[in-house]
């Protein structure tokens, strides 16, 4: 991606809501339809990135039940909608600001013979308050909460479309992770995940970059509504985040991570310090 647009869009990014919010939306439409193709590919093939991916599925179909009305923001490829369709045989609405992914799915969907189940529509994140439904449970998952510019109509947007009872399930990248921090130390390299806590770091979505912040459990009121509680905290890839995963080879060793990543998960301190924290947070009034 040219320098200057890496510029522009940090920018816009560190200052929440740029005077150009489309200009953004579109960078991110182009980026992730060029992924679309071979997004599962990179993400499938690392361990790490699977294991977050099951404990996230897990969480949500504990929440889910027969009839549910849901909502995926982000839905990407449409990995975890075709398996939350699997699991619950509920239809599924999902929402995407990349057209190449939204189209990427659905064929998806086709294929696997849950295009009847399945309603997927290109748009960004903050405009769900346009969506003329009212859900039980809406959820997001992969990190777009890091790259939404307009958390404030998301916040708004999640308010609009529930009730009293429904349920938010989030995740987003951290600015700690612990394996990270011990990795640091014993490798004597300083600079290991500093990026975290910058006001803006640039992320590799196949080839292209894509820039994020990264958030802790105390920004959580920047994307949950007050409406809402949090009832569940979770902690993703605490031990080996997914970019560093590739040191592993030992098919027992990964195995081992990945069952110690879901024993910890739930745990004090662990879960606030993950490459990712997700959150559940129910509706009260």
């Amino acid at each position: 991606m040219n320098i200057a647009l890496i510029y522009e869009f940090k920018n816009l990014i560190q200052k929440m809501l740029g005077k150009d919010k489309e200009v953004y939306y579109r960078m991110l439409d182009q980026v992730f339809s060029r992924a679309s193709a071979i997004y599962d590919e990179r993400i499938l093939s690392n361990f790490a990135n699977v294991n977050i991916r099951n404990i996230e599925m897990s969480i949500l179909l504990s929440y889910s039940f027969r009839g549910c009305v849901a909502l995926e923001i982000g839905q990407g490829t449409g990995e975890e909608s075709s398996r939350y369709i699997k699991a619950t045989g509920n239809r599924l609405d999902a929402i995407d600001v990349s057209g190449g992914m939204v189209d990427y799915s659905r064929m998806k969907m086709a294929r696997l013979g849950f295009d009847g189940l399945y309603n997927a529509i290109q748009l960004p994140a903050s405009d769900i308050g346009h969506l003329n439904k009212t859900y039980d449970i809406v959820y997001s998952f992969n990190g777009l909460i890091n790259t939404e510019p307009d958390l404030t109509d998301l916040k708004d947007g999640i308010n609009k479309i529930t009730k009293p009872g429904s349920a938010i399930i989030l995740s987003f990248r951290n600015t700690s992770c612990l394996g990270e921090n011990l990795i640091r130390l014993v490798s004597r390299r300083p600079n290991l995940g500093r990026d975290r806590t910058l006001e803006s770091v640039d992320v590799q979505v196949a080839g292209d970059s894509v820039p994020s912040i990264y958030y802790s459990l105390d920004d959580a009121g920047k994307f949950i509504p007050e409406s809402f509680r949090i009832i569940g905290i979770y902690g993703l890839a605490v031990l080996l985040p997914p970019y560093l995963a590739g040191i592993v080879k030992s098919g027992m060793a990964k195995k081992i991570i990945s069952a110690a990543e879901r024993a910890i998960c739930f745990l004090p301190f662990f879960r606030t310090h993950g490459d990712e924290i997700l959150i559940v947070a129910r509706r009260y009034a």
